[in-house]
């Protein structure tokens, strides 16, 4: 109790108030306990103690004690058996760390696995900074040596151990629940893919490793709820990998929490992801190609959903209208003089989706740029205005006139007598049913 209560609490790394003579004094007090009085204390318990403090070098004193342990070296020869079956139990401590601090020297490749395997089995007693520690630490002392063929499996044997410890159903929960950890395990699936995909070799390993970034990320794979997750990390870390559709997905699950979404630096990265997408949405966009279309009216409705969530008063608040002239000035430089067809389609298909008070003041803004449309923006305006029209949520941004006009429409139709259609013969109330019908949706067309 003395030992873990008194002396290793002075050890922690994260203390800000400890100098570094503090904390030699305090190792050195430490380890003189554990030469003194090593015989009479439990090496489990100690030696997780001292993982959760992060005291590596008072681990390596109470292992010298664990040497004269007979139970210890049994534990070593029989982890040592390549052939033999073994598990984790909580007296075995001593072993699994010594052979993780032995990890480096060990040759044989399937004894290196089993060491990774008995450190998952033994979370929360084996930390994963001791795993990285012998893992990842020759790469950060020593870059050279580190990114040599056995310094790069040693990467990939820690990448395994989270793969291990952070399994949906065979992992532990308390490391799932470890936000840092599992955004780790996250970057490097993700980066790892990447690096993958680019050197086209082991295409099965970049798909595992994509699949568990979509167990972590992705709401499509039930997985996702095992683990406490950072969102931001993992949205920037889908951007990376060009996944954006699911880039949308965790954009839309950060606006469901709008205190989380009102941070400004996360609100600010949001807003960067929708321009990036919809630009790419453009670019792609075609008449007769629903997926861009579906994509860009995707983000219309999110810009939407973000400048609900805002005032005034924010410094960051969303201008819709703003951001969809920079889509259309993006396509205009985009398609070229030679695509004046297409940039008038994109333009009718906004009239279509984005919101018509926000459309008609983008389009003021955009017609006083150098490019000019003239009459092919007749019909966009037109659906623009007969959408505001019907539209019952946004009758407050309407002109008094055009509320008067929609009012006198509702009167017109309430007012249609009903005609039964006959196939064999059309009188004259069924042709002026149909007169008033298209002049109340102000769809009549006059001759002049």
């Amino acid at each position: 109790f003395y030992f873990t209560q008194q002396l290793l609490p002075q050890l922690m790394n994260d203390s800000a108030a400890k100098t570094v003579s503090v904390n030699e004094v305090a190792f050195q007090a430490a380890k003189s306990f554990v030469k003194e009085y090593g015989a009479y204390l439990r090496l489990h318990t100690c030696i997780a103690y001292a993982a959760a403090v992060r005291a590596h070098d008072i681990i390596k004193v109470l292992l010298e004690v664990g040497n004269h342990d007979p139970f210890h070296q049994e534990s070593i020869r029989r982890f040592s058996r390549a052939s033999s079956l073994v598990f984790y139990e909580p007296s075995t401590l001593s072993a699994v760390v010594e052979r993780l601090h032995n990890l480096r020297s060990e040759t044989n490749k399937d004894q290196r696995l089993v060491t990774v395997q008995l450190c998952a089995s033994a979370y929360p007693d084996v930390r994963p900074w001791q795993v990285d520690r012998e893992c990842r630490g020759l790469w950060r002392r020593d870059p050279k040596n580190g990114k040599s063929k056995d310094g790069e499996v040693l990467k990939e044997l820690y990448y395994k151990y989270l793969t291990f410890v952070l399994h949906p159903t065979d992992g532990h929960e308390a490391a799932r629940a470890d936000t840092k950890l599992v955004t780790e395990w996250s970057q490097l699936s993700a980066r790892g893919c990447m690096n993958l995909a680019k050197s086209s070799t082991n295409s099965l390993e970049a798909k595992e490793k994509k699949k568990n970034f979509f167990s972590v990320a992705s709401k499509a794979s039930s997985d996702h709820l095992a683990y406490k997750r950072d969102l931001t990390a993992l949205l920037g870390l889908s951007m990376e990998l060009k996944e954006y559709l699911l880039a949308l997905d965790l954009a839309t699950e950060i606006l469901d929490d709008p205190m989380r979404a009102k941070r400004k630096s996360l609100f600010n990265s949001m807003m960067a992801t929708f321009r990036t997408i919809g630009c790419g949405a453009i670019e792609s966009f075609r008449v007769n190609d629903s997926t861009g279309q579906r994509t860009l009216k995707r983000i219309l409705r999110l810009f939407q959903r973000a400048h609900g969530m805002g005032s005034d008063s924010d410094p960051w608040v969303v201008d819709a209208p703003k951001e969809i002239v920079g889509f259309l000035n993006h396509a205009a430089e985009s398609f070229g003089e030679h695509e004046r067809q297409r940039l008038i389609a994109l333009v009718e298909f906004l009239s279509r989706e984005a919101v018509p008070k926000e459309l008609l003041l983008a389009l003021v803004q955009w017609s006083s740029t150098e490019t000019k449309l003239g009459a092919d923006l007749y019909h966009v305006l037109r659906t623009a205005l007969q959408r505001g029209a019907s539209d019952n949520d946004n009758v407050v941004e309407l002109s008094n006139a055009l509320r008067r006009v929609r009012q006198a429409r509702v009167s017109l139709l309430s007012d249609v007598p009903e005609v039964k259609e006959n196939k064999t013969h059309v009188d004259n109330k069924t042709s002026s049913a149909g007169l008033w019908k298209k002049m109340s949706r102000g769809a009549l067309s006059l001759a002049k």
